[in-house]
């Protein structure tokens, strides 16, 4: 039989033989005496579920075989699942004595030992190799091979039809030999109790089994099948409902077992007439509901208790805010965020924890929304709100070189966008660069601006001052061929004190058109110098061997 899990579940009985002579009930390593539990929803074959409580970390050393669900009984007829609990039943037949159901509620875990071959009901059978009696789960009732009680238990199911109200939720079992049929059903206190129905048909009755409605039916050996009912008995009426608060514009769903054999009548306060027939019944107004539900066969009719539908209070109109509206998309501080009612939720992409993380989110409009519920569980409007953050601004720092003489008096006036920020960095000044103010070295030059919204961009640029004259005395002692220059010149040097030398070429207004650039000169103290790329100008070659530096007068044509 498959549970309400999915899984099948297999009876065993314990293999014959009288007594379980060779203990397999007991025995963790037979599938014999047990109940089973498998997977079939493959392709092929079947699996043992991992939640079996002797799978994987539950028995490490494998002493127990996964497929078994529980251990320790004798022939299981038969057993089944309460279909509105999930609880399982089992009719389990006895050796020589007693016949035993025992009990298995929906939260199980498996892993119960029912007790046989130690046991026969609550009696001691056979207690070679036993544990104590607290290692064994016993049967929820019981009854001996008298003359009047049988010999052979059969299984039933818990009643769950809603013709009979007498015979709701009991566990319905028989004997084959008697013919007598008890009921078993659990207190509210959680002990188990039975009621004697009576002796029937001896030797006749085999199976059980239930309609979609529920209903218990017996099966004869002869062929014939019977449903169960109950003398004296009205209907069952009960009222199940999903909320018995509702909030403003919802529904709560009444209802009650279904049968077509029964006829249903809802009523609301004092109303006389019926506002429906049906088994179902939506509501949206508060009040005392109840149902009479009336057997078509007799008019047997039970009326059920009342249940009370309350009307929620309207959840309160939300407010949300932030302690800021807009950041620029470089902020890394998070913004707090408030709502009333106090006690919602906010959501959004970069909220949590009732704050605003606006850290690498980037640029755009960023909605906050509200959500609130009250105690009843009614849910406000939510409500919600943008967050702007705003993007930094492209900046950009162009129009000047890279390298600069010292020696030259000019002033450079980058270009700067967008316009209205500040130049910053050695040598300027009102957002002009001067290479002589800034002195030889490295200098970095930035540009700094900030927009209506309060973000800022910066660019910088790098730029070197090098002291192309004033290193010992100049000497003159250099000729270029030719000059006008043509793509490539021979700069010959006279009286070098070093055969390592650099050189510096510049234009007219002292910006560097060569950077400063080392060679080895040979004992001809000349080198060629490439002027292929040269624009037409003026211009001064600067070459210096460490004690003095020579310099020429540059033509382009």
């Amino acid at each position: 039989m498959f549970g309400p899990d999915g899984f099948l579940y297999i009876g065993m009985g314990d293999g014959g033989s009288g007594g379980d002579p060779q203990n397999y009930s007991q025995n963790r390593q037979s599938l014999l005496g047990k109940m089973l539990r498998i997977d079939v929803s493959g392709q092929t074959g079947y699996t043992s579920p991992a939640s079996n409580p002797f799978v994987g970390v539950n028995d490490p050393t494998n002493t127990t075989l996964d497929e078994i669900w529980a251990i320790g009984v004798r022939n299981p007829w038969k057993y089944s699942f309460d279909r509105l609990t999930g609880d399982m039943w089992m009719g389990d037949v006895g050796q020589n004595v007693w016949e035993e159901v025992n009990y298995q509620p929906a939260s199980s875990l498996g892993g119960e030992n029912y007790g046989w071959r130690c046991y026969e009901s609550n009696v001691t059978y056979n207690a070679s190799g036993c544990l104590g009696s607290s290692s064994y789960v016993f049967p929820v009732f019981e009854f001996n091979h008298s003359s009047s009680n049988g010999c052979s238990i059969t299984g039933g199911f818990v009643s769950r039809g809603a013709v009979n109200d007498n015979i709701y939720g009991r566990y319905l079992v028989t004997d084959y030999c008697s013919g007598r049929i008890w009921s078993v059903f659990r207190e509210t206190n959680g002990t188990f109790s039975s009621i004697n129905h009576g002796q029937y048909n001896t030797n006749s009755y085999t199976a059980f089994g239930e309609d979609n409605y529920g209903e218990v039916y017996l099966a004869r050996q002869s062929g014939a099948i019977l449903r169960i009912g109950a003398s004296n008995s009205v209907p069952s009426a009960f009222v199940t409902t999903n909320a018995s608060i509702i909030c403003p514009g919802e529904t709560a769903s009444l209802s009650t077992d279904f049968n077509p054999l029964l006829t249903y009548a809802w009523f609301k306060d004092a109303d006389i007439a019926a506002f429906s027939t049906e088994a179902s019944v939506d509501v949206v107004d508060e009040g005392t509901y109840y149902v009479v539900v009336t057997r078509t066969s007799d008019g047997a009719e039970n009326t059920s208790e009342e249940i009370i539908i309350t009307l929620a209070p309207t959840p309160p109109i939300l407010t949300a805010s932030s302690d800021l509206n807009e950041l620029c998309e470089d902020a890394a501080f998070p913004v707090s965020l408030s709502g009333t009612p106090i006690g919602g939720t906010f959501s959004g992409v970069g909220v949590a924890n009732a704050s605003f993380d606006p850290f690498n989110l980037g640029a755009g409009d960023y909605e906050i929304t509200y959500n609130f519920t009250t105690a009843e569980g009614c849910a406000s409007e939510p409500t919600s709100f943008t967050f702007t953050l705003n993007a930094l601004p492209v900046v950009t720092l162009s129009g000047i070189d890279a390298f600069y003489c010292n020696a030259t008096e000019i002033a450079v006036s980058p270009i700067l966008s967008p316009a209205g920020g500040t130049l910053l960095g050695p040598g300027v000044s009102n957002n002009i660069f001067t290479p002589s103010l800034a002195g030889i070295g490295a200098h970095t030059i930035s540009y700094n601006y900030a927009d209506a919204n309060g973000c800022a961009g910066f660019a910088s640029f790098e730029v070197q001052v090098e002291s192309c004259l004033g290193i010992g005395n100049v000497s003159n002692s250099i000729s270029v061929q030719p000059n006008p220059v043509a793509d490539n010149v021979i700069v010959q040097l006279g009286n070098l004190n070093s055969k390592s030398v650099n050189y510096t070429l510049i234009n007219s207004i002292g910006q560097m058109v060569i950077p400063t650039q080392s060679i080895q000169i040979g004992e001809s103290s000349s080198f060629v110098l490439p002027l292929g790329d040269l624009k037409s100008g003026i211009y001064m070659l600067l070459v210096n061997d460490g004690a003095q530096i020579f310099n020429a007068r540059l033509i382009k044509n």
